[in-house]
């Protein structure tokens, strides 16, 4: 158990300052590495906190576990001159002394209401219960992991029982066939399920070995959703929701590191530049300007007033 807190604290260390370097390497005016690359180092990194304890694979930071010297031989101060069993001193063979002996080598018997002569609670015997440091910690640690995890897992659940309820099937012909012709532009092999859902304000893609595309139940302009559409293809297509339940897995299990919470945050920034890039290459430079205004608009919508 300590050998996994102390690995878990070694890794945790070393990776908020690489995603520290990460960070400050996108917040580079003209960063020497792309936001495409730099969801390639996000990926790796998590892959690598995602296993505390890996065998195979090297810290990211070392630390040596302290060690706790003990006697030699397991036992106490050796009497000069013992050579086996020791015996009692002042023991007469064949009698067994009930008490302290005094000075002219007599037993004194022990006086059974005596509570200085009676003997206490012995340390971890029955009916106590003695909790390390160690165990503490880690107790604490799944509490918090645990913790963590039944609130994402509350909130997916909730989000599939919203969706199984009111979502429904598009099945506007042109729609489809315009989903359809992004999908072999970009060569997808299967094209997300599309599906209206009412409080939806701007097009959300969802599912990892499903993915649902979700679109809001009011139409939307034909340009707003051409760009809106390429967008969340986009995303699909690169893996970006994996790459989002790798962070949140790592988020889970390094929730006591506040640069965990960042991490998040940070990689999710990378994975939108990188999607915007990937979209603006496939489209002609006079469409910038618009695909960069629907954007701006799909956001206002998700603010909250």
């Amino acid at each position: 158990m300590s050998e996994f807190l102390w690995a878990l604290l070694s890794l945790t260390l070393g990776g908020g300052l690489a995603a520290l370097l990460l960070a400050a390497i996108s917040r580079v005016r003209r960063s020497p590495v792309s936001a495409a690359w730099r969801c390639v180092l996000w990926a790796a990194l998590c892959l690598r906190l995602a296993v505390p304890v890996a065998p195979g694979l090297p810290a990211l930071f070392h630390l040596t576990v302290p060690a706790v010297e003990e006697p030699a031989g397991g036992a106490g101060p050796a009497v000069p001159g013992d050579s086996g069993a020791a015996s009692p001193p002042h023991a007469v063979e064949g009698t067994i002394p009930s008490g302290p002996s005094t000075s002219s080598g007599t037993v004194v018997p022990e006086d059974p209401q005596d509570p200085a002569a009676s003997p206490g609670p012995v340390p971890g015997g029955r009916g106590t219960v003695r909790l390390s440091a160690v165990q503490i910690i880690f107790g604490l640690w799944a509490a918090g992991a645990a913790g963590m995890g039944l609130w994402l897992l509350g909130g997916h659940l909730r989000f599939l029982r919203y969706r199984r309820r009111w979502a429904k099937p598009v099945e506007d012909p042109e729609t489809l066939a315009y989903c359809d012709l992004l999908t072999d532009r970009l060569g997808l092999r299967r094209r997300p399920r599309l599906m209206r859902c009412p409080g939806l304000r701007s097009p959300m893609l969802a599912g990892l070995l499903r993915p649902v595309l979700l679109l809001p139940e009011e139409p939307m302009p034909p340009e707003e959703l051409r760009y809106a559409l390429l967008h969340e293809f986009t995303h699909c297509r690169r893996k970006d929701l994996w790459i989002r339940a790798l962070t949140l897995w790592v988020n889970l299990l390094h929730w006591f590191n506040p640069l965990m919470w960042l991490l998040v945050r940070w990689a999710e920034g990378d994975m939108e530049l990188a999607c915007d890039g990937c979209v603006l290459r496939s489209l002609p430079p006079e469409e910038y300007r618009a695909y960069g205004r629907t954007l701006l608009e799909l956001a206002s919508k998700n603010k909250v007033d």
